[in-house]
């Protein structure tokens, strides 16, 4: 039951309406904000993501092969997971492409009413773990204590890079919005929600967040 109505959510959130008229614009603000380095690696993912999708449904049917993807990805049914290929993403890492994070330790854990509470230096909340299935809890805590958490240092300018055209696309802003209550999405219920709002001119950015998503 949980699932389903985290599923209607997506699927909500991806809905969107886009005309072409305005799609060159979007990709020039989107490529100008994201940068020439940066704008060139994510090209080249597509290119060799656009070579997968060749290889891999190689037939003259006028239907896109991304939609074809989008659809065994979104059944679940043990579908291929396109990732780039190591030396190239290692090279891409390096970049502002991708977010870069520190690994940070809980400076102090403790036990209150029932709650597990981490202090971290690098962080200016406090965060709070309600226990389950655990009836030990110092053995929790203990573990807490040397448990690293990753703490971002420089945000990924592609998302930079998206919100600067969010205002204008509603598929963009939509998919910000669920991402930062979700966090990354699990491959199936991303191409649900792309899926949905699928249409021919929606490509452009909706393949790339399916790579980087994919890839992250």
């Amino acid at each position: 039951m949980k699932q389903s109505i985290f599923f209607i959510i997506v699927i909500v959130l991806f809905s969107c309406f886009r005309t072409e008229k305005n799609e060159n614009k979007l990709i020039t603000k989107f490529e100008s904000s994201l940068g020439k380095i940066e704008t060139k690696y994510l090209n080249e993912m597509v290119a060799d993501f656009d070579d997968f999708l060749e290889k891999k449904y190689n037939s003259k049917k006028s239907e896109s092969r991304f939609k074809r993807y989008l659809e065994e990805l979104s059944v679940m049914d043990s579908p291929e997971i396109w990732k780039a290929e190591p030396y190239k993403l290692l090279q891409y890492q390096k970049s502002k492409l991708f977010a870069k994070y520190d690994s940070i330790y809980p400076e102090s854990v403790w036990i209150e009413n029932d709650m597990i509470n981490l202090k971290f230096k690098e962080l200016d909340v406090v965060q709070s773990i309600i226990p389950i299935n655990k009836p030990n809890l110092d053995s929790l805590v203990a573990e807490l204590k040397i448990e690293p958490r990753l703490n971002l240092t420089v945000p990924s300018k592609f998302y930079t890079a998206l919100k600067s055209v969010a205002d204008k696309d509603s598929l963009i802003a939509n998919y910000l919005s669920y991402r930062e209550i979700a966090g990354n999405s699990p491959p199936y219920l991303l191409a649900n929600g792309l899926l949905y709002s699928y249409k021919v001119e929606t490509e452009y950015f909706a393949k790339r967040i399916l790579i980087m998503e994919l890839n992250e």
